[in-house]
């Protein structure tokens, strides 16, 4: 009897320690199976590229870039000026560092050093919106010299730096510009939905005209406007996800003279009616809102300060 409660117990260890093997890898062969994916498919990336750092020499810094792997899906100038020139579909450029005069540089400075009013005056760039994956390196031929990169060695915080410290890379978030030259878009407020939806919301002015609009981004395709509110007047709006998948929308509004807070609340794919929160003579403004959201990945509060 003895022997088979040892033989039990022995089996038992057994399991538990091919469960345990077994529990101990298992995240690394996940991990193997999404780097293959990420390699496949790729990943967005958005890279600023900045040439002259260290002063204006040299001059010229004509380019253009290029990949080993996945593509540049978009290109965009920092600090050009009229004399320069993008080529977007060659992904190429030209572009100069301009020369300052001594007299000058010590009028602008105010307290800045020069290697601070170079940095910020002085120094053009590019910005490359890139879809690859993570082992893609990108390189970039310019008249001031010739150098490349990996997107592995990139990250939030930590620029790389080439050509004798004179042309910074860094890793920046993705940026939209939604109809830049039909009208006027400020105050905008965003937040993410408990789906990883992520809503922006902005006030329009067009043709003499305020609106409140809004879009929804589904990490990949930017929706079509929605309009929340018509004509008026508007200040910032502000926007929160709440635990169900609902969006609320809050934003101070002149009415009859008099400004107030009113909301809208979405949810399973309908926007409520227009509510109004506060009705005092003075002017209400200034709205904060905050739901705390629990997901299955996270725990995160939303809200707009």
């Amino acid at each position: 009897m003895f022997k088979s409660l040892l033989a039990r117990i022995q089996f038992i260890s057994l399991i538990i320690i091919v469960l345990s093997i077994y529990l101990f890898f298992l995240p690394y062969k996940v991990q193997g199976v999404n780097l293959q994916i990420e390699e496949k498919k790729g990943l967005p990336w958005t890279v600023q590229v900045m040439f002259g750092i260290r002063g204006p020499k040299p001059l010229v810094w004509d380019g253009r870039a290029s990949m080993n792997k996945g593509q540049i899906e978009a290109i965009q100038t920092v600090n050009f000026t009229e004399k320069d020139k993008l080529f977007p579909l060659k992904n190429q450029w030209k572009c100069s560092i301009d020369r300052l005069g001594g007299s000058r540089i010590k009028d602008q400075l105010r307290g800045l050093s020069p290697r601070e009013y170079l940095e910020e005056r002085v120094a053009k760039g590019i910005i490359l919106d890139l879809h690859a994956p993570r082992s893609a390196q990108v390189s970039i031929v310019s008249s001031g010299g010739v150098f490349s990169f990996s997107l592995a060695d990139l990250s939030f915080g930590k620029p790389l730096e080439r050509l004798g410290k004179n042309v910074k890379i860094q890793l920046v978030p993705r940026s939209f510009i939604f109809d830049p030259k039909e009208c006027t878009d400020n105050y905008s407020a965003i937040t993410m939905d408990n789906r990883d939806n992520i809503w922006v919301a902005w006030i329009r002015f067009k043709k003499g005209k305020e609106r409140l609009v809004l879009r929804k981004y589904d990490g990949t395709t930017w929706g079509k406007d929605i309009q929340i509110s018509g004509k008026g007047y508007y200040l910032q709006p502000s926007l929160t996800g709440d635990y169900q998948g609902g969006i609320w929308a809050c934003w101070p509004a002149r009415v009859k003279g008099n400004w107030d807070i009113y909301a809208r609340y979405f949810k399973k794919g309908r926007w409520s009616k227009t509510i109004r929160l506060t009705d005092h003579p003075a002017p209400d403004t200034n709205q904060r809102t905050y739901i705390l959201l629990i997901t299955p990945r996270r725990i995160l509060i939303s809200g707009h300060i």
